[in-house]
């Protein structure tokens, strides 16, 4: 009868459940998985193409110009391993070869390590303009739009590789014709703040001039913010440097 198969199966698991071994599901370590994302095709951002419409659209909300966004960033391809999809960015090249890469819905380093990206690095010149990211890089260049950028310039993708560019600044120290001033575009929030007096601190026994950027942007977390907020008026601006 089904009442009696179903107590003698009950009576016969309580009775051998000390030896029924149950072999766990091996963890698989993030090594042994391989990376989260892959860097795909790297191509040039171009204003014309079909294909990068929507990231020129993206840089737009953003107030950037489809010229400047070309000039600077890459569109890049790349490839979420867990999900297998793949997904475009505007991205920079930083240091070590990979990008630092935006869009709409994602924000990270791919192909490589995270690291400070260098513009105009050979550039010489008595300045040299620090950002948070590339979007206030980009934004500072449309607010000066009628000027020409010779600057040396960091991008630090992020506020944690404030150690790098301090010790690259230092060794251009070393070099004929070292800079003399230090402008830095810091996010106005706690950990822009510490950045900004890490590289105080760094160079407080140098003859080096500090200038820190953000009472520019003082009502806003950040340069770009503070572009999108002032799209129609913030061309009649200049950040002077000098």
């Amino acid at each position: 009868r089904p009442g009696d198969a179903l107590n003698w199966l009950r009576n016969w698991y309580l009775g051998n459940v000390d030896q029924i071994q149950i072999t766990p599901r091996p963890k698989v370590s993030r090594q042994e998985e391989g990376p989260t994302f892959s860097l795909g095709k790297v191509r040039d951002l171009q204003v014309e193409s079909p294909y990068d419409q929507s990231l020129l659209h993206y840089c737009h909300e953003r107030s950037i110009r489809p010229e400047l966004a070309s000039q600077y960033l890459k569109r890049v391809l790349f490839r979420n391993n867990r999900k297998k999809k793949n997904y475009y960015a505007v991205g920079i090249e930083n240091r070590a070869g990979g990008y630092d890469v935006r869009n709409a819905g994602f924000k990270g380093c791919i192909g490589s390590k995270k690291d400070i990206t260098l513009i105009n690095d050979r550039a010489g010149g008595s300045h040299i303009l620090i950002f948070e990211g590339m979007f206030d890089f980009l934004s500072y260049l449309q607010i000066n739009s009628s000027q020409e950028f010779h600057y040396p310039t960091i991008v630090l993708n992020s506020t944690e590789l404030i150690g790098p560019a301090i010790e690259w600044i230092r060794n251009e120290l070393e070099q004929p014709n070292p800079f003399r001033q230090i402008l830095t575009f810091m996010d106005n929030d706690s950990t822009g703040e510490k950045a900004t007096q890490r590289i105080i601190e760094a160079f407080k026994s140098t003859d080096i001039e500090i200038e820190t950027m953000n009472s520019f942007y003082k009502d806003h977390i950040d340069l770009n913010a503070y572009l999108v907020a002032n799209k129609t008026t913030a061309a009649q601006t200049r950040l002077e440097i000098g």
